[in-house]
């Protein structure tokens, strides 16, 4: 029986492909934060949201919590995440950033 050899189809892809090893959260260095908006919740604003949102996934943050806490500032260092003064309106900004496009759709309870 003769012997089988599959292609090398890494080698294919990686060659039509070039980018195929990407990885999104090695790629930067730089870490985007989130500050409350100057004009109104803005499409800028809400492309800002998804940016500081999926930086803060790539390090390995809960997104929600770390974008709360960035927003909030030294001032409310030791406030309780759920007892956060900015929580609810940073759970809006994500939820009108998905809504506008610029974060995936998600279900309860899973980060994406």
């Amino acid at each position: 029986m003769p012997e089988y050899h599959a292609p090398d189809v890494r080698a294919a892809l990686d060659e039509a492909f070039p980018f195929a090893d990407w990885d999104p959260g090695a790629q930067s260095d730089t870490t985007v934060t989130l500050a409350p908006p100057t004009d109104g919740l803005t499409p800028a604003f809400l492309r800002q949201v998804a940016e500081a949102y999926r930086s803060a996934l790539a390090r390995g943050e809960r997104p929600l919590k770390a974008l709360t806490m960035q927003v909030g500032g030294d001032k409310f260092a030791d406030t309780p995440y759920g007892e956060h003064p900015y929580r609810r309106i940073v759970e809006r900004w994500v939820y009108l950033s998905r809504k506008a496009g610029y974060l995936p759709p998600t279900t309860r309870g899973s980060v994406a």
